[in-house]
This record gives structure tokens, C-alpha cells and sequence, in this order.
């Protein structure tokens, strides 16, 4: 099995580059065979073009001789970018996800297949069998693993272009088209059924300022400014594979954002604070709770709250679209928040995911229209 010295995604920087006294361009290539010996390739010439040139043609010699795609499978590229790449490019978190992807859902059927063997066909039928039998989410999920491998395979000479970039998944109406739109009484039902429970805050933070589970539960009591009136979105929690709980920055750089603290959503934080034990502000028995175990705390309350799976039950996250709709349509005697203010609200990073997931016409808007037509 062939290996890199260096990280793939460095090569085209990392081994060509230009003498500042005689002003020579050098190249060099530094690759390792099959059978554990180097493969070594450098010299210079006058231009930067002709270095890259020699540098591609020594890439090109070793493809096509001890070290083409054909000696990499999927799975033997697979373990050289986790080990070598990702975690030198990715953060954690993207990490332990395409990891997971890559081994439950890659190897299984592609990990003995060339890298030189794939093509679109191939790779599509694969993708639509995942796709039936895991779900749509679970397939775009694990594609977007392998195109990761197989970019770096690209970047490193072994195969000419990505086969996987050409692979589409048929459309299915995504968890975000279906977002449920709790009623004021639902909402009341919802934060009667969480009082007392770990759940409590999470669904105040939700209803009331549209927060993901995983910012509610990375929020500490000093973000929270009861002076100022305003609270602080600058991280979440997140599971790590073999980490445990770590805090993460927020899923944009738009998700970092300060909100102000309604006057009516004051006395209930103001109490909380002043019993709080956790630097936390959401935490199960003063400890910190993952996003994944939130959303099973938060099942619990719903169905507590008498909602039925008949009818529906909601996600914390329909607690988001609730808040960022009821703005959309309501506030402002019921002119509604501008797109740019709400997108800033939400912590998107751009307009289009706020205006296309996060806000529906409720069945009174749509009555109150219709009552314009004389």
C-alpha cells in the first residue's frame, strides 16, 4: 500500500517553491511504495510553471507504476485521510461524524473497490439502496463522507476527478419542510409539562429566543446578563466519539450573536440564576447533558404534555420554528420582523434558510388574508 509523506492537501504548496537567492523554482515528490521503500523525485528550473510541470510528470510516473490508484481501496484511503487529514482539517466534530458515516455505511459495500474503479453508476446505485434502506439523510450523510476521500485522493494525483460530486439523491421532503407550528396552547402545554424537569429551560430558551438544543445546553449563567437584559450565543455542547461532552462554536459564525432579554422572560431567569449550582445554565442533576440525551429528556415532556403520534409529536427544534414564525407573522402588531432581523436572531448565514425552513403561514394568517378579498 502506497503512502503519503505529506498531507495531500498540502502538495501543491508544500513541495514546490522558489529559491530567494538564485531565484530557481525546485520541486519535489516524496511518496511511498507498496512494499515500504521511498519514492523520491526533486529538482529546479527557471519558471514556476516548469517546476510544477516536473513536479505533475513525477506524480504521473509514480501513478502509473508502483503506486496508481489501483493499490488504493476505499478502505485503505479512507484510514490514511482520517489518520492524516481530517484531523489535521476538520474539527472534531466533523471528524467522528464522517468517521462513523465512512465505517457504517462506506466500507461495508465500497471498502474493497479501487479507487480507480469507482464511477458514477456504481456509486449512484449505492447511494439509492442506502438511501431506501437507511433514508435519505443517512445516504447524503455518508456520500458526503466518501466525496471527502475521494477529493483528497484527486488533490494527491491518484485519480482525475471525484465520482462521487456526480451522485444525486432523489428529493423527499426533509425534516425541516416539516416543521410543526406549536399554537399558544400547545406552548403553554408543552412548559406546564417541563417545569421541575431538566427540560424546563430548554424549552423557555426555545419558545422564547428560537435557541437549538445544543445551545441551550452550552449556555453558562455568565452569558446570561440579567443587567444588560441580554444573553451571549457563543458555543454549544456536542458529543465527541471517545471526548465525551465538548463545547463547540456555534454551527456558523452568525450562530455567535447576543439577543436581548424580553422584559416578561426576566423574572423567570432572574430566579433560575440565583438557584443555580451548574455553571451551566441547562444541566440534568447539575451535570451537563448531551444534545442527543436533550432531545430523548425532551420526547418525554412532549408526550407528558399529551401530544400524540397521531396528531404529531414536536422536536425541540419545531420549538425554533415556532419562535422565528410567530416572529415572522405576528410581531410588531402584526407587521412581522424583517428577513434580515430574523436571519440575525436565528444565527443563519443567510436569508434563504430562514425564510425556506423556518417560516409557515399558520391557518389564521391565511384566514386574515382571505378576509381582505371584498
Amino acid at each position: 500500500m502506497a503512502t503519503l509523506l505529506k498531507a495531500p492537501a498540502n502538495r501543491k504548496e508544500s513541495n514546490v517553491w522558489q529559491n530567494s537567492t538564485t531565484g530557481r523554482w525546485h520541486w519535489e515528490v516524496e511518496l511511498k511504495r507498496p512494499d515500504g521503500t521511498d519514492y523520491r523525485r526533486a529538482g529546479s528550473r527557471k519558471t514556476e510553471k516548469d517546476a510544477r510541470d516536473s513536479r505533475d510528470k513525477a506524480f504521473a510516473e509514480f501513478n502509473h507504476t508502483q503506486g496508481r490508484a489501483g493499490r488504493w481501496t476505499v478502505k485503505t484511503w479512507a484510514e490514511h485521510v482520517q489518520a492524516n487529514v481530517w484531523t489535521e482539517e476538520l474539527a472534531a466534530t466533523t471528524t467522528d461524524a464522517y468517521a462513523y458515516a465512512i465505517q457504517n455505511h462506506v466500507l461495508p459495500k465500497l471498502g474493497g473497490a479501487r479507487l480507480d474503479g469507482l464511477s458514477v453508476p456504481n456509486l449512484q446505485e449505492w447511494a439509492n439502496r442506502l438511501s431506501e434502506s437507511k433514508g435519505r439523510n443517512v445516504a447524503a450523510n455518508a456520500l458526503t463522507a466518501l466525496s471527502s476521500i475521494l477529493t483528497r485522493a484527486v488533490e494527491a494525483g491518484f485519480i482525475t476527478s471525484n465520482p462521487a460530486r456526480n451522485v444525486k439523491l432523489r428529493k423527499t421532503v426533509t425534516s425541516e419542510e416539516t416543521k410543526m407550528i406549536l399554537t399558544p396552547k400547545d406552548q403553554k402545554a408543552l412548559m406546564t409539562a417541563a417545569a421541575g424537569t431538566c427540560m424546563e429551560l430548554p424549552v423557555l430558551l426555545g419558545l422564547r429566543f428560537g435557541l437549538r438544543m445544543g445551545e441551550c445546553l452550552g449556555l453558562r449563567w455568565s452569558d446570561v446578563d440579567l443587567k444588560e437584559k441580554e444573553i451571549r450565543i457563543s458555543q454549544q455542547a456536542q458529543y465527541v466519539k471517545g471526548k465525551g461532552i465538548q463545547m463547540t462554536a456555534p454551527k456558523t459564525k452568525q450562530g455567535t450573536r447576543t439577543l436581548p432579554i424580553p422584559d416578561a422572560i426576566l423574572p423567570a431567569l432572574s430566579k433560575a440564576k440565583a438557584e443555580a449550582t451548574s455553571i451551566y445554565v441547562c444541566t440534568r442533576d447539575g451535570k451537563t447533558i448531551s444534545a442527543k440525551k436533550g432531545s430523548k429528556y425532551f420526547q418525554t415532556v412532549a408526550q407528558a404534555a399529551k401530544f400524540k403520534e397521531e396528531t404529531g409529536i414536536p422536536t425541540h427544534h419545531d420549538l425554533r420554528s415556532t419562535f422565528l414564525t410567530h416572529l415572522a407573522n405576528n410581531a410588531n402588531d402584526g407587521v412581522g420582523v424583517k428577513p434580515h432581523v430574523l436571519m440575525a436572531i436565528a444565527g443563519h448565514s443567510s436569508i434563504a434558510t430562514t425564510m425556506k425552513y423556518y417560516v409557515r403561514a399558520s391557518d389564521s394568517d391565511l384566514r386574515a388574508a382571505m378576509a381582505c378579498i371584498s
